[in-house]
């Protein structure tokens, strides 16, 4: 190696270690990508992606009852039961989101999208009880889709799923599925 080899490495190992500090320092005057979350969140900024797979959420104003989303459910995390008779009423609609793989087999299936991720993810309980979502409050009728006609705009996205995330906090109380009306429950003993 001679004198003049010596001092082209020398020349050549500061040059790449100027090139390779160049890009750190670069980096060192953009705003960061990350956060430190929860402490320091930023309103206004998203916390996940747009496309982000969320804890499901369903809007049952727009629901039609036709259990797709139940059938294609790989794991069986989604329960719904529908009432039989004249008039047919979704009676049941859980969710049991500790389960849930969040693979989003059932948003696609959905013909109506009433079923759909949201941006939610921080749903942490003492009891996995708590875990299973249940939708149905009192018995709703299932929605008819109409043939040409603008779909019903439905609620917006994560505001059923924030409102259940905000009363974990209760003390757990075992839920009993509502009863129907009466005017579906005579039919049915009528017909019995």
């Amino acid at each position: 190696m001679s004198f003049s080899e010596y001092f082209e490495n020398i020349k050549d190992s500061v040059v790449s270690i100027f090139e390779g500090m160049a890009v750190t320092f670069s980096w060192m005057l953009r705003r960061p990508h990350t956060i430190q979350y929860p402490d320091r969140v930023e309103s206004g900024r998203p916390i996940v992606q747009q496309k982000f797979r969320g804890i499901l959420e369903v809007d049952l104003n727009i629901c039609t009852g036709c259990l797709a989303c139940q059938r294609t459910c790989p794991i069986g995390v989604i329960m719904v039961e529908v009432s039989k008779g004249t008039e047919r009423y979704i009676t049941r609609f859980d969710i049991e989101t500790s389960k849930c793989m969040y693979c989003g087999l059932c948003v696609e299936a959905c013909p109506t999208s009433a079923i759909r991720h949201t941006g939610e993810f921080a749903f942490s309980t003492n009891d996995i009880r708590k875990m299973v979502l249940h939708f149905v409050k009192e018995p709703v009728r299932p929605h008819k889709p109409v043939k040409d006609a603008e779909p019903p705009a439905g609620l917006p996205v994560g505001s059923i799923v924030r409102e259940m995330i905000g009363n974990r906090g209760e003390e757990y109380v075992q839920y009993t599925p509502p009863p129907l009306p009466d005017a579906t429950n005579k039919t049915n003993k009528e017909s019995s």
